[in-house]
């Protein structure tokens, strides 16, 4: 390195060495802290914006004090920061004295401010970027650009005619629709803030924003898995003649397309009626209906529709006799070897199509017609309940929905086999309080010990017995140990 560039060097660290002294010395860039003396108050005065008097002094960090209006204690324990706000009820055209002293001293400071009328109007709000245009409204929003504490509400125009006053926040901005708008038309929006004090921005100076109305005529989407269920209410039984009514309802539901400007759905009922379903894009519509009768075949119409009042061809739904067949009947449940057997007598019903049967550990099966037995792997416990719930269903061939019948419920409650009778140990048994290997050991009994069997068939394999030994001690011991 030549001479000249470790001169050049040495200048760029002795300049870095500077800057760093600066800016850790600097009053602007260091925190601030106090630099009043103590127990005086010095270099004392009063601003005002907004009706906010904002007093500033000359603070040391180890007083509290008391500012003081016009003869009233507003404060009197005020720490750090040499700044004070106060925005209690300050009006326009007072004059305001304010004392301020640190406590435990006597050297106090007073400041005196006139509050001028306030005659000057809220900044612009701003508009976003992408408000909702459609046919016949548009949606737009707005945002204030900075915290106005007087701002009270703005002023909102349309093609030089005011719409509304709407109010609004110090800080928040607003969303407005403009409805009943004209398509394709190119409509000229501004917006006015106002204060509390009724200074409002002037009209030319307001912020505008230029929007043309849409001129779309695509409807959205169809709807997707349209339904029609058979619902029974207020059912009554009558006594005398055995026989039962109930109202009878149809029950609409249908998946809503995803258009973003999907607002509804049209039902057009056999008779020609329209009804409207507000809705929601992507998520589920239903409707209840009460026809004159169920029991015939009727044709259902559903129609989407957008904000514009484009409207889809429709989807058409068939409705069949939506009576379901009768109960299964003569069940049986039987359990040989850990195999577990249902069986049952069906339905005679033309149109019964299948039964769902739903077995203890909630598992759903479903047996066509033509198979009236199921089988599985399982054991059922002694003393433990197990339900098994039946309903059959036809199938509307037009819709593919499944009517089922009201569900019939068996349960059943395995009981041991009743044995009392005495019976020797062909090996040594550890006699417990559970059948499951698992409980609490009451006695150990020697091989060869005389027992009294009381009855059998416990445990997930039916493989315990309970016993008592020796007239004091009962539980459980496995089948295998005893000599039968």
């Amino acid at each position: 390195m030549g001479g000249e560039e470790m001169k050049d060097l040495k200048r760029i660290i002795i300049t870095l060495i500077t800057l760093s002294f600066l800016i850790t010395t600097s009053h602007v860039l260091a925190m601030d802290t106090g630099t009043g003396e103590k127990g005086s108050v010095t270099n004392l005065n009063a601003t005002h914006k907004d009706h906010i008097v904002t007093l500033t002094w000359d603070w040391n960090a180890s007083d509290s004090y008391t500012i003081e209006r016009n003869g009233e204690i507003l404060d009197n324990d005020v720490w750090g920061s040499g700044e004070y706000k106060d925005s209690n009820s300050v009006q326009d055209d007072i004059t305001y004295t304010y004392t301020i002293w640190a406590n435990g001293f006597d050297d106090k400071k007073s400041v005196t401010i006139t509050i001028e009328k306030d005659t000057t109007p809220p900044p612009n709000v701003i508009f976003d970027d992408y408000p909702v245009i459609d046919n016949h409204f548009i949606r737009f929003a707005w945002r204030n650009p900075t915290y106005t504490p007087d701002l009270e509400s703005v002023d909102i125009y349309m093609n030089g005619e005011l719409l509304t006053n709407l109010g609004t926040g110090a800080l928040n901005g607003g969303v407005y629709t403009a409805n009943n708008l004209e398509a394709n038309t190119t409509y000229l929006l501004k917006l006015c803030p106002k204060d509390k004090l009724g200074n409002v921005v002037p009209y030319i100076d307001c912020s505008q924003k230029t929007v043309k109305t849409t001129n779309e005529n695509r409807p959205p989407g169809e709807i997707k898995n349209g339904r029609i269920q058979y619902v029974q209410k207020n059912l009554m039984y009558n006594m005398a003649t055995r026989t039962d009514s109930s109202d009878k309802y149809m029950d609409f539901s249908w998946d809503s397309p995803s258009d973003a400007d999907y607002v509804g759905t049209y039902l057009t009922l056999p008779n020609g009626k329209k009804i409207y379903i507000p809705g929601r894009p992507n998520y589920g519509g239903f409707y209840e209906y009460k026809p004159d009768t169920v029991f015939k075949e009727q044709k259902f119409i559903l129609q989407t529709v957008d904000y514009n009042g484009n409207i889809s061809k429709g989807k058409t739904l068939i409705w069949d006799n939506p009576l379901p067949p009768g109960p299964v009947t003569n069940v049986k449940i039987k359990e040989t070897n850990g195999i577990v057997t249902v069986s049952f007598t069906p339905p005679v019903d033309h149109d019964y199509s299948f039964t769902r049967i739903i077995l203890p550990n909630k598992k759903e099966i479903g047996l066509n017609k033509g198979t009236n037995t199921y089988s599985y792997k399982g054991n059922l416990v002694v003393g433990q309940s197990y339900n098994f719930v039946f309903s059959t269903s036809d199938v509307d061939k037009l819709s593919v929905y499944a009517h089922y019948s009201p569900e019939v419920t068996i349960t059943i409650t395995p009981k041991a086999t009743v044995v009392n009778k005495y019976y020797y140990l062909k090996s040594a048994a550890t006699l417990r309080t559970l059948s499951d290997g698992k409980g609490k050991v009451v006695k150990s009994i020697p091989k060869g010990k005389k027992i009294y069997v009381i009855s059998s068939g416990y445990g997930l394999k039916h493989d315990y017995v309970y016993v008592k030994y020796s007239n004091k001690y009962t539980g459980y011991i496995t089948k295998s140990t005893v000599k039968f």
